[in-house]
């Protein structure tokens, strides 16, 4: 039998680079089978929203606001109109969408040469949004324009060309009975943090509050309470660079204690979906067999020690986990009176 030859390190090298462009394809891939799992998900739940809406909110004695959003994305603009009661302070409330068209043609940045043609693109969706919106409140319906990765990639290109686009998609949105507040060019910070704050509002994992910054928190003890500077948010080198101006200078965290929620809101954070290598621990990142004893030291073993959790009597992760559930359960007044360390169910 003839044994084949030891492979050479430029062959070594090659199968590696053709397996981090495999791994990264595959990255692109998945990616974007969660963005259209999660746009089926935003469209159900926005159906069902919408038939709420109009067999209640149409008949409702509230004041009703509309805006409308264009999303300008590298392939395709969509135009998106929403509608809420505005009955509470600032005009806020449950936001619900009515209305999608897409215009026809690809993103605005394909316009870049041809920049009179983006008048006529436009005229179809904004069009039809005169006659979704009530005439009576043309002027004080809001019309935001988004640009994303098309737009980006654009003004790193030509910033000339690009800023040419944005002006005349400015001017002819201008032109309009709206209130045009303006075409911006977002980053990817900012497209990724809109769609997580879709997404979860959607599926109902967070309660926006009040106007003053009041955050439910299942992940500490029910009737905690603590005010944040939000100065704070961004000192570590980790969030400084996603610094922004926030219309409160400061925020309340209110506890909830539901461990359930806590719980899954933490795993969310760890991506176990896909896995390029034959095992990987999250995120697509290798995980070799798992061989001998390991130590928990520091934070990892005073948490467990101070919930008895380092006992031979705790002999199950089930088991662990119900001791965890009870005791994220008990209200902060009774953990805070008689146990001396800090609530540990955000830990």
């Amino acid at each position: 039998m003839q044994l084949p030859k030891p492979a050479s390190n430029h062959s070594l090298k090659t199968l590696e680079a053709q397996k981090m462009m495999k791994k990264q394809q595959e990255e692109v891939d998945v990616a974007a089978a969660e963005i259209m799992k999660f746009e089926a998900l935003i469209k159900k739940n926005l159906q069902a929203k919408e038939s709420a809406s109009k067999t209640g909110l149409d008949t409702a004695d509230h004041t009703i606001t509309y805006g409308i959003v264009l999303d300008a994305g590298s392939s395709h603009t969509n135009l998106y109109i929403y509608k809420w009661p505005a009955e509470k302070e600032n005009d806020t409330g449950v936001v619900y969408q009515i209305e999608e068209c897409k215009l026809k043609g690809p993103g605005i940045s394909k316009y870049a040469h041809k920049i009179n043609d983006l008048e006529t693109y436009l005229i179809e969706c904004m069009e039809k949004s005169r006659n979704v919106v009530p005439k009576s409140l043309h002027q004080e319906t809001p019309v935001y324009l988004g640009a994303t990765a098309g737009m980006r990639l654009l003004r790193m290109e030509n910033e000339q060309l690009a800023q040419s686009v944005l002006e005349k998609v400015s001017s002819s949105l201008s032109n309009y009975p709206f209130d045009f507040q303006g075409a911006k060019i977002i980053t990817g910070q900012e497209e990724g943090a809109y769609g997580w704050i879709t997404i979860n509002y959607l599926l109902g994992k967070f309660t926006q509050v009040s106007s003053n910054g009041i955050l439910e928190d299942s992940c500490f003890h029910l009737g905690y309470e603590k005010f944040v500077n939000v100065s704070e948010l961004y000192k570590t080198p980790c969030t400084k660079r996603f610094e922004k101006t926030l219309p409160f200078d400061q925020f309340q965290i209110q506890g909830i204690g539901n461990y359930q929620q806590c719980r899954q809101s933490i795993l969310e954070l760890f991506n176990t979906s896909y896995c390029p290598y034959s095992q990987c621990a999250f995120n697509g990142i290798f995980l070799p067999p798992l061989q001998g004893d390991f130590g928990a030291f520091s934070a990892f073993y005073f948490v467990m020690d101070f919930l008895n959790l380092t006992s031979k009597e705790v002999s199950s992760q089930q088991k662990m986990n119900e001791i965890m559930e009870k005791y994220c359960s008990r209200p902060w007044e009774e953990v805070s009176e008689q146990d001396t360390a800090i609530a540990l169910c955000p830990q």
